[in-house]
């Protein structure tokens, strides 16, 4: 059962998590959307968001958390 009801939250987890890449590219490609980054991601003062390229290095450390997550789930 344990099983079942994780497979449930996962699969509901996937959307939410699409979503959010989605978000991230589109709040990145801006100064106000890196802003919102920094703030909705509680990011220090002294994180560099000043580019896309950041985003995506943001977006890419975000991956492998979810990555290790997956690979090592109960």
């Amino acid at each position: 059962m344990r099983s079942c009801v994780y497979r449930q939250l996962a699969d509901a987890c996937a959307g939410n998590l699409r979503n959010a890449w989605k978000q991230l590219k589109e709040w990145g490609s801006n100064d106000e959307g890196r802003g919102h980054i920094k703030e909705a991601m509680q990011l220090c003062p002294a994180a560099n968001l000043s580019n896309d390229d950041d985003v995506d290095t943001l977006a890419q450390w975000a991956q492998n958390a979810f990555d290790y997550l997956v690979s090592h789930e109960p």
